[in-house]
């Protein structure tokens, strides 16, 4: 059985268009400078995964969370400047972390930038990290063990040394962990 994460493209345009894009140029730097978010539509798709993968979606305080890998300052930096400059509210993608250690997984500029900001409930999606479904890289040569020690020990990677990949069954090949995440509306 699995469970099927449809993204609907007429509410997430009219919702958060912009705003997305505007996350995923400063969160990620894959996108270009000026490129259209219609033009990304193509790419959208559901994903579907084994029901154990995803736990819970909620708020964790964010003194119950604990990064694996450092961040890069100016990242967290524009991520944080474009956040405060809303006014009423701003929409965000969950932070990915693993349901047992609280880890997280993907999001680690989302996380400091909400944290500097003084969000204290940050918004997440908690996995069954233990997974075969979840993979650290895109080779897995970091094992997950290695990944939660770190972290809970302070003796963090450097910034983006992990790539988490989840595997999605209708297409059969691996995808970025980050396509699970929930978005999420948050007031100042």
């Amino acid at each position: 059985m699995h469970l099927k994460l449809k993204l609907n493209l007429d509410t997430f345009w009219r919702g958060a268009r912009v705003v997305m894009e505007q996350i995923a140029n400063l969160s990620t730097g894959n996108c270009r400078r000026g490129s259209n978010p219609r033009l990304s539509a193509k790419f959208m798709f559901s994903i579907d995964l084994d029901n154990n993968i995803i736990s819970e979606v909620s708020y964790v305080n964010f003194n119950h969370l604990h990064p694996h890998e450092n961040i890069i300052p100016e990242k967290r930096d524009l991520l944080k400047h474009k956040l405060q400059k809303e006014t009423k509210f701003f929409f965000i993608s969950s932070i990915i972390i693993c349901n047992k250690s609280g880890i997280i997984i993907d999001g680690h500029h989302r996380y400091s930038s909400l944290k500097e900001i003084g969000i204290s409930q940050i918004p997440v999606t908690k996995v069954n990290y233990m997974s075969k479904k979840i993979i650290t890289t895109e080779k897995n040569i970091i094992p997950k063990k290695s990944i939660i020690k770190r972290a809970l020990s302070g003796n963090l990677f450097d910034p983006k040394s992990t790539k988490h990949m989840v595997f999605c069954e209708k297409k059969n090949d691996w995808f970025p962990i980050i396509l699970i995440s929930s978005l999420f509306q948050i007031k100042l």
